[in-house]
């Protein structure tokens, strides 16, 4: 961990953007593990950041394991079919990693998604000082952030002012 935290705050200071991936749900994985997880992601002016369920695929030890331990939550001929509808759903639970903590570990995740947004902005648009931080609330937003980036005129400026930044 301390390695992965090291490599986070260093890309950070360079610059760069930042965006962590998650996976909840490996076999041994308990709350405390996502809990810590979320602190990475509280603790760096990271740019984006995703936390999604581990599917078992055919053919797989994860597979055969869930299987023959009766894990399932969801059936795999069902999510199989629309697996984009369950991604954020978890399909199998352990005995340590309940099918509600699981979900709850989905669900704090995505409550954070908005603030990391306004620390990031924040973070990037600094050396504005007050008008930085105007921009970072706004730039936060996801319906300002979606009408803005549909309006082929407003992209081209935005990415402009991106690009300098």
């Amino acid at each position: 961990m301390e390695t992965i935290q090291q490599a986070v705050a260093d890309a950070c200071d360079m610059g760069y953007d930042v965006d962590l991936h998650f996976v909840v749900g490996a076999p041994e994985e308990t709350w405390y593990d996502i809990l810590e997880s979320l602190a990475i992601v509280k603790k760096y002016p990271i740019y984006d950041f995703g936390f999604n369920n581990l599917i078992p695929y055919p053919k797989t030890e994860l597979y055969n394991w869930v299987k023959k331990n009766k894990y399932f939550t969801i059936q795999p001929s069902t999510y199989f079919n629309d697996i984009p509808y369950w991604q954020n759903d978890p399909v199998f639970e352990t005995p340590i990693f309940s099918l509600e903590e699981r979900k709850k570990a989905i669900s704090k995740a995505l409550k954070l998604k908005t603030k990391v947004k306004i620390r990031y902005f924040k973070h990037k648009f600094k050396k504005y000082g007050f008008i930085g931080y105007i921009i970072a609330y706004a730039a936060a937003m996801s319906f300002v952030r979606d009408r803005l980036l549909k309006n082929a005129r407003i992209k081209k400026i935005a990415l402009g002012i991106f690009q300098r930044v």
